[in-house]
């Protein structure tokens, strides 16, 4: 996982942490990377992603696991 800046956004609620967040070229491809993160996480269970543009990085989204 990558290193992030924190953001204004609010976390998701029911557990959701945030794991950190990167470029990706679709949101499907965010999941899939961060879901395949899963295994080196053993205390969570289920990843998603949340689109979050940041200026000169449009395709920004943040990680999330729990």
């Amino acid at each position: 996982m990558t290193a992030t800046t924190a953001f204004a956004d609010t976390q998701p609620n029911d557990g959701w942490v945030q794991v950190g967040g990167e470029s990706f070229d679709s949101f499907q491809q965010c999941v899939d990377q961060v879901k395949s993160d899963l295994p080196l996480n053993p205390k969570y269970h289920e990843a998603t992603c949340q689109s979050a543009p940041q200026p000169g990085l449009p395709n920004f989204y943040i990680e999330w696991m729990r």
